[in-house]
């Protein structure tokens, strides 16, 4: 018989246009994923939490520990908690320090990463918030904890 993998983290990529939910093991990989078209942008009356628990409310009443990490246009102006870019460069812990936490009713935190922001030569910032901020998550090798790691 296949030992099951223990789920360690919800994680969301919620989008102007789309959500996408991962529920994965402590080594990061994906045991089951929920996905639909309910982006941001979709939320009515500011009810994130109502359309987060309606996407992923299985897992919440199965696994009542675990912790959920958000990113995406969530974190934007539009969606559940604005958060300021983080400046570049930066290290991997500047994301974790800038993590900005709920307690949802059903009694799990969220913690909403978010965006960075590259202020260059040309009058606008280049900013990254959602799929491109996951990049930091893909490069940071969790094998290696005591290496440094500047983006």
């Amino acid at each position: 018989m296949q030992e099951e993998k223990k789920a360690a983290l919800i994680g969301i990529d919620w989008g102007t246009s789309s959500f996408r939910a991962y529920l994965m093991d402590v080594e990061g990989a994906i045991l089951d994923t929920v996905t639909s078209s309910d982006g941001i942008l979709s939320v009515k009356n500011h009810e994130f939490e109502g359309l987060l628990n309606r996407n992923i409310e299985s897992w919440l009443l199965k696994y009542r520990d675990l912790p959920i990490l958000a990113s995406g246009m969530i974190t934007s102006k539009n969606g559940w908690l604005e958060t300021p870019y983080l400046n570049l460069p930066a290290e991997i812990d500047g994301f974790a320090d800038a993590l900005a936490t709920i307690n949802l009713s059903s009694g799990h935190d969220i913690y909403f990463v978010t965006g960075a922001s590259l202020d260059g030569a040309s009058s606008a910032p280049d900013i990254m918030r959602g799929e491109e901020t996951q990049v930091v998550g893909a490069l940071s090798d969790i094998s290696k904890p005591d290496a440094q790691h500047i983006f």
